[in-house]
């Protein structure tokens, strides 16, 4: 079967999740053409096995006689491969992140709450909104004092809520490798760091 006829694989340039039908650099269009061209990919390393690599004893020739890694330098490469493991699987889903934004707002907000209830980083929402207007989920208010605000139906609140479920099954298998107690300490140790990245903020 032709290459172009096979669902695209998830490219292997950089674990980031890509497909190969809808890479997203430079690497992925390379990596694209040679797929299309028939020839074998290898399998990079995962970015999280690279900690693990530089505790591994250096070889002869390029590298050799460097110390390992320093543990604040793997922790910041771990949390950023986390970080970005998890905003790319918030935005694929802006139309869910729309709906659970104006959930929290009791079902009504108007454009900057919502914005401001998804982050600063998140899409744009006003092409969701549209959409989940045209499918009857949301609805369009008119407040004398706060303007244009936007609604659940009851469609929405439950559609809604079937999402929210979904997403906590998709947070809960995040981190099912780990167990009960090591989450509990992994949200211990990454609150605080925060505590103590706040601190120091208020401090400067």
């Amino acid at each position: 079967m032709n290459a172009t006829m096979q669902e695209a694989p998830q490219c292997p340039g950089c674990h980031f999740g890509c497909s190969l039908a809808r890479y997203q650099c430079a690497r992925g269009k390379n990596l694209r053409a040679k797929w299309l061209a028939g020839e074998v990919i290898p399998e990079r390393r995962a970015p999280w096995e690279h900690a693990k690599r530089n505790d591994e004893p250096r070889k002869a020739g390029k590298g050799a006689g460097m110390p390992p890694m320093p543990a604040y330098m793997k922790a910041m490469r771990m949390l950023n491969i986390a970080s970005f493991a998890l905003a790319d699987r918030r935005e694929s889903q802006p139309d869910k992140l729309v709906i659970d934004a104006i959930a929290r707002q009791e079902g009504c907000a108007t454009l900057p709450i919502i914005k401001g209830r998804m982050g600063k980083d998140a899409t744009d929402p006003s092409s969701s909104l549209e959409k989940l207007v045209q499918d009857g989920l949301v609805e369009v208010q008119e407040d004398e004092i706060a303007g244009t605000m936007y609604a659940l139906t009851e469609q929405g609140r439950t559609q809604g809520e079937t999402w929210r479920n979904e997403r906590m099954a998709a947070d809960a298998a995040f981190v099912d490798a780990l167990s009960e107690e090591e989450q509990e300490q992994l949200a211990a140790l990454i609150a605080k760091l925060l505590q103590s990245s706040a601190h120091k903020d208020r401090m400067r």
